[in-house]
């Protein structure tokens, strides 16, 4: 080899086809589309902070109105606090023992994410 030259010149790069891109390019809209459906325009910085602190831990998390609902059982209202955390729907009827358990673990678990949140000045 010639002087600046390496032994062991550098595979040529894979081919890409326009499928492949086209794929690529659908995917990142649609993540860009769920992205932009979790921003509530309507709530304050502190909102949304839970609102997206929630999505990380639960990753099943939608805005109602300006309230978070939780796993389609806890929801949380404004101001946002731990104390604003309650059950709805079928998860206040727990139909035994057990789930009525697992209900209220889970509201603690989002009572402990909710007060973690640092827009609250905790976390």
């Amino acid at each position: 080899p010639a002087a600046g030259e390496s032994e062991g010149l550098a595979a040529p790069p894979p081919t890409v086809t326009r499928r492949a891109l086209e794929d690529r390019e659908r995917r990142a809209l649609r993540l860009a589309e769920e992205s932009l459906a979790h921003v509530n325009r309507s709530v304050g910085p502190v909102g949304q902070a839970v609102f997206d602190r929630l999505l990380k831990a639960c990753n099943e998390v939608a805005w109602r109105g300006k309230s978070v609902l939780v796993l389609n059982q806890i929801r949380v209202d404004p101001p946002y606090g731990p104390e604003d955390c309650r059950l709805v729907g079928g998860a206040r009827d727990g139909a035994d023992e057990a789930a009525a358990r697992l209900h209220a673990d889970s509201l603690e678990r989002v009572k402990k994410i909710v007060a973690s949140t640092p827009a609250l000045g905790t976390g």
